[in-house]
């Protein structure tokens, strides 16, 4: 486990509500007032992990406490997950989650050992990011419907993943029901082995994040033909979403903080509050827009727990329908 400490000085806490004569038991008078632990299911340096490091200072600045991240990677970010979901019930602890293991994982693994509808509350909703469809500079295809067109006349047109199950697999078995097509897929053991052969052109396309696709993007070696969000996305406004051409189609990852569930209302709902008003400073905004995601603010506690069993719905679908399983 790696851990990454925001700041070692702890200001004053602050306060949830007063204490009126209530027991300590009944009222949560001061949260945080002391270290806060973000889980981060991913490895330092990937999406998740600055997303975690860029909130842990802020509410740090914002709640005078110490938020540290504890990098704990492994078996698609379920780890992290799972430890979260067994944690004490205090608000000391949460994770840094996703769509992953909290909407995709659940269908894949027969054993996990939580279950995310129950076993979490989710506090807010943070950052959102499209899928990118992306082919070689030199690619034949030069629109999403060349790449459609092909993908109907099974000519065996290929692209790479990071792995079976992984979201950009899964998204790309969404887009074959959506549009009709059929394409065979190639998995690898993580992105940048399947960007590795899209640059050598040894692959058609991929249905990956921004984050590590960008720079291949501004520097001329790949183009995006489409991105898979709800509406064009605010880094390519001059790329059409897969949505303009096939209407209702979206499949986007996403990240939110959750704590485990028992966690007393008032800490989920604190942390909600801060959350809000962090995604709607334009300076924070745009620095989370410089690393390839979107803020996305999906509304109260209660709101986020009915954005996450929607997920949980069209992800299962997309599992059930494309037969896929893991060992």
């Amino acid at each position: 486990m790696q851990r990454r400490t925001f700041s070692r000085a702890a200001g004053a806490a602050l306060t949830l509500g007063v204490v009126g004569g209530r027991s300590g038991a009944q009222a949560q008078e001061k949260w945080p007032n002391r270290l806060v632990k973000i889980v981060v299911g991913f490895p330092p340096g990937q999406s998740s992990d600055t997303s975690a490091r860029m909130f842990g200072e802020q509410l740090h600045r914002l709640l005078g406490q110490t938020f540290v991240v504890e990098n704990r990677p492994g078996a698609g970010a379920t780890l992290a997950a799972a430890s979260i979901a067994t944690a004490p019930k205090d608000g000391y602890a949460m994770a840094l989650t996703s769509n992953g293991p909290l909407a995709i994982a659940p269908h894949l693994y027969k054993n996990l050992s939580y279950d995310p509808r129950k076993d979490f509350a989710i506090a807010s909703t943070i950052a959102q990011a499209p899928l990118l469809i992306t082919v070689n500079a030199a690619s034949r295809f030069k629109t999403l419907q060349g790449l459609v067109s092909a993908g109907r006349a099974a000519n065996q047109i290929t692209y790479g993943s990071g792995g079976n199950g992984v979201t950009s697999h899964l998204a790309v078995k969404m887009f074959e029901t959506a549009t009709g097509t059929s394409y065979t897929h190639i998995p690898y053991k993580g992105t940048a082995p399947a960007l590795n052969d899209l640059l050598g052109d040894r692959i058609d396309f991929t249905m990956e994040s921004p984050a590590p696709l960008l720079p291949l993007v501004r520097d001329g070696k790949l183009r995006v033909l489409a991105t898979t969000g709800s509406a064009r996305y605010s880094e390519l406004p001059d790329v059409p979403a897969v949505s303009e051409s096939f209407p209702g189609f979206e499949a986007a990852s996403w990240t939110a903080f959750a704590f485990p569930a028992g966690t007393p209302a008032a800490i989920v709902e604190r942390l909600n509050d801060e959350v809000k008003r962090l995604l709607e400073t334009p300076e924070f905004a745009q620095r989370m827009r410089t690393t390839g995601v979107e803020p996305f603010y999906k509304g109260s506690p209660d709101a986020c727990g009915r954005f996450l069993d929607a997920e949980y719905a069209k992800w299962g679908d997309v599992v059930r329908r494309g037969e896929i399983t893991l060992d």
